[in-house]
């Protein structure tokens, strides 16, 4: 019974207080930094393997293919989990909803895992997805906010 009543306490202390599971801004800019760069990262040696694919589909070591997919995939569903300090909220919800289209581009990627080819109709789905995301201005414009709130990364 005392454990009870001391959970409800705490709960309504922390409803009063405004206190949430909230990040702070400084650990909030450094989960989503890592993150980001670790789907850039995933993303560049995918593109740089998409270009061997079309110039010399025997050199593509596919495993490694499947795995930056996997990682790139893992990152975005990182940044997709944090819990944004309330003043990043509304930024945070407007990349969450852009990253349905850096979704759609893993999965015209995956095709060409799956297949171990890149034919001209993968690669025009591959491009129109790269040209119809608005995630990365998304990000910019978060990360520019964060920057011009002097947010600490420590």
């Amino acid at each position: 019974m005392k454990k009870k009543l001391a959970v409800i306490i705490m709960a309504f202390i922390m409803m009063i207080s405004g206190c949430s599971m909230a990040l702070s801004q400084g650990k909030y800019y450094n989960r989503f930094s890592e993150n980001y760069k670790a789907y850039n990262k995933n993303l560049l040696s995918l593109s740089a393997k998409l270009g061997d694919a079309e110039s010399d589909p025997g050199s593509v070591d596919w495993d490694s293919f499947e795995s930056d997919l996997k990682g790139a995939r893992d990152s975005l569903d990182a940044i997709e989990k944090l819990s944004p300090p309330p003043i990043y909220s509304a930024q945070h919800r407007n990349i969450c909803e852009d990253i349905q289209s850096e979704r759609e581009w893993c999965e015209a990627v995956a095709k060409v895992a799956e297949d171990r080819e890149l034919t001209d109709d993968m690669l025009q789905e591959i491009t129109d997805a790269a040209y119809s995301s608005q995630f990365h201005t998304s990000v910019f414009n978060l990360i520019m906010q964060m920057k011009k709130d002097g947010v600490s990364t420590n």
